[in-house]
């Protein structure tokens, strides 16, 4: 992973990764990253702190740690926030900010409703929207794309196919309940011309261990919260499949989810979320995925 200490500049932690002649703009070859989540880069570690962050309300608590824990980097002009949330069109929209978990903040109204039935219900508040084409446009196109936005990740690869360069890892949060929308997620990444991918458990990210020497960037020994993103590149564990293999693999993570995931009959019983947490999940490993591709 490209990660910082407290003095190193995006620069020193590039190296030779980003070569300026792929990117959208030689000027903006210092981006490095990109993460695009909801309520913003929730409790991020300060090794994360690279590049450029979409975060949807800058006086929301979750973002106020963002700016307290990332101050310095956001001082030095290494990490950008931008205030917005990424959405089909330019303008006020509808930001659905959970009142029980920040991460679960949404611009999709379904997703919304589903979190209400978990009991986990959203307050409306009116947000500024943006393109992400337009966040690309400004800010280049990074080494690596991290998006994790509850139901609209789509959205962010659907905005690469406007640029002759990609980056060269992207990941996003995998479907869970419809096969269909996997198809299509792998679908898109094809399209965009990615053809190698990793399938990261995300429950086990506390487990990963930054290697050293390093396979990005420079060393630093850190430990990922739960929730964290975890390593990428060539830093991720396991091998790096084909469209073939990664579908074939996921298969039976599907019929988990089917079974006892937070959408199955199960869950919805009135002991199911009981059950789940405190027995299935770690009996079946639900968890959740999130689909790393390359080119």
């Amino acid at each position: 992973m490209q990660r910082l200490s407290e003095h190193d500049t995006v620069e020193d932690c590039l190296g030779q990764n980003v070569q300026p002649g792929k990117v959208a703009d030689e000027s903006r070859a210092r981006v490095a990253r990109i993460n695009v989540e909801d309520i913003g880069l929730p409790y991020p570690s300060a090794p994360e702190a690279q590049g450029v962050g979409v975060i949807t309300d800058l006086e929301h608590p979750s973002a106020y740690v963002v700016r307290v824990r990332l101050r310095s980097y956001l001082k030095s002009g290494q990490l950008t926030l931008i205030n917005a949330a990424v959405a089909d069109r330019v303008g006020p929209i509808t930001f659905f900010v959970n009142q029980r978990v920040s991460v679960y903040g949404t611009t999709c109204e379904n997703w919304a409703r589903r979190n209400e039935l978990f009991g986990a219900p959203s307050d409306k508040v009116t947000v500024n929207g943006v393109q992400f084409s337009d966040v690309l446009a400004e800010h280049g196109i990074p080494y690596y794309l991290k998006i994790d936005i509850e139901g609209s990740d789509l959205l962010c690869l659907h905005a690469l196919e406007s640029f002759p360069s990609k980056p060269k890892y992207v990941s996003i949060e995998s479907a869970t309940v419809r096969w269909a929308d996997a198809l299509e997620e792998f679908s898109v990444l094809r399209g965009l011309g990615y053809s190698k991918f990793k399938l990261v458990q995300q429950r086990d990210v506390p487990k990963q261990r930054c290697p050293n020497p390093p396979a990005e960037g420079r060393y630093v020994d850190h430990r990922f919260e739960k929730g964290a993103s975890g390593l990428f590149g060539h830093e991720l564990p396991g091998e790096w499949m084909s469209e073939r293999e990664a579908l074939k693999a996921y298969r039976p993570k599907f019929l988990r989810y089917r079974l006892v995931g937070d959408e199955s009959l199960l869950w919805r019983s009135k002991y199911g979320q009981y059950l789940f947490n405190r027995y299935f999940s770690r009996l079946f490993r639900v968890g959740w995925y999130d689909t790393h591709a390359t080119i």
